[in-house]
């Protein structure tokens, strides 16, 4: 602000703030320290995480990738699977990808929960591209009918470029999912999960 008058123009020193849920006494561990994730997330709710303090700490089982805030708060209803959560923001940022992919987490699984749309099918690569092996999007059997009623063109218009690059991927599950954006010529918010759930 003092050199630029705009706080949005410099980028910013702080550490990635990480908000997560725990389910299942889903606990983190690290040396002889425990951060019990679902015990907080049964008391407050939701807990947060400075990124530059979690380096070390592990946990192995179900980790939930979520894109849009509304889907994170009632992430258990829709996948009561899932030991933990993490609120993604859109795209995961790439400290964050690394931390996944560091000694002690690489036994946890890990599921993407995205809008299905061309951005969320790219970031699904993305994950895929960091933690091989161990990532699922996550694919509800209901996803053919959830597209033709409640799906969305404008996602697909702001994203034509992308899906266009999409059209060439052999990965499956993106295959599947452009498969269903071209059938129906829409996108799918993932709050659409939600419809049933609540």
């Amino acid at each position: 602000v003092a050199e630029r008058k705009d706080s949005k123009k410099v980028t910013s020193k702080s550490p990635t703030t990480v908000l997560i849920r725990g389910f299942n006494l889903c606990t983190f561990h690290k040396n002889e320290s425990l951060l019990p994730v679902a015990e907080w997330t049964e008391s407050a709710g939701v807990a947060a995480l400075c990124l530059d303090s979690m380096e070390g700490w592990h946990f192995q089982g179900i980790l939930g990738l979520v894109e849009n805030l509304e889907t994170f708060w009632h992430i258990e209803q829709i996948a009561p699977f899932v030991d933990v959560a993490i609120y993604a923001a859109g795209r995961i940022g790439a400290d964050v990808l690394d931390w996944l992919n560091s000694p002690g987490m690489i036994a946890t699984r890990v599921i993407h929960f995205p809008d299905y749309d061309p951005v969320g099918m790219d970031e699904l690569l993305r994950i895929r591209h960091a933690c091989p092996e161990r990532t699922e999007l996550y694919r509800p059997p209901d996803l053919e009918n959830l597209f033709a009623r409640y799906g969305k063109a404008q996602l697909l218009q702001d994203s034509v470029a992308v899906l266009a690059r999409l059209r060439k991927s052999s990965d499956i599950d993106v295959r599947y999912v452009v498969g269903l954006m071209d059938k129906y010529g829409v996108g799918l918010e993932q709050e659409g999960l939600l419809i049933h759930q609540l």
